[in-house]
């Protein structure tokens, strides 16, 4: 039996709820990492049995969150879990359902350890996959590490957003234009072409998630 499932599912589901307190949200964060650094062993098993169910109760959102005060020693937790999350988006129908749980690594994006120069070289290897949802959303999250001062390779992250504008896919053109044009790297003189203007304004703005 799943402790932690028992001991925390009725609180995680209701996390998100409004009329849920900050201060009761603040007691199971806290709550969720005193369990975790009590048996860390335990916790990874559990977490790993439970962290691709339904949307709703995945513990996932909620353990994230919970471990980011404490990276010294749940840092490499985030490397495992994002390699999780990638392999998961493979093997799935819909891989936005899995890679969604990317928005869960802003709490620790601007964290200086070495552990998220890991997650980094993680996102810039799956950047380079031929699914496209999995390249956009690598791209997406990578953009958030842009100004961490901890990141060494900073020139070859810009390189590798800088490719993308010349991908074969219109989906991760028109994705990575939008993202540097946004975060103020898009090199200049860079315009979209007629061809991927047309397919934006007929199909829609490509989205991460």
């Amino acid at each position: 039996m799943n402790q932690f499932k028992i001991k925390f599912q009725d609180r995680i589901e209701t996390f998100f709820d409004s009329a849920t307190s900050a201060r009761q949200n603040t007691g199971l964060l806290t709550d969720v990492l005193d369990y975790a650094n009590a048996d860390p062993h335990r916790f990874k098993k559990e977490i790993k049995e439970l962290q691709f169910g339904s949307v709703l109760s995945s513990p996932l959102p909620v353990v994230l969150e919970a471990l980011a005060v404490d990276t010294a020693t749940w840092g490499e937790f985030y490397v495992d879990v994002l390699k999780e999350i990638f392999e998961k988006a493979r093997e799935v129908k819909k891989p936005k359902e899995i890679l969604g749980y990317l928005m869960e690594f802003a709490f620790i994006e601007k964290d200086l350890l070495p552990f998220n120069q890991k997650i980094v070289d993680i996102l810039m290897r799956e950047a380079e996959t031929d699914i496209v949802e999995i390249k956009i959303a690598a791209i997406n999250t990578l953009a958030n590490y842009i100004l961490n001062p901890s990141i060494g390779n900073k020139d070859l992250v810009k390189a590798v957003f800088i490719s993308k504008l010349n991908d074969p896919s219109w989906k991760v053109r028109c994705f990575t234009y939008e993202l540097l044009r946004v975060e103020n790297i898009l090199p200049q003189g860079q315009r979209l072409s007629i061809k991927d203007q047309l397919l934006k304004l007929v199909f829609g703005s490509p989205s991460a998630i």
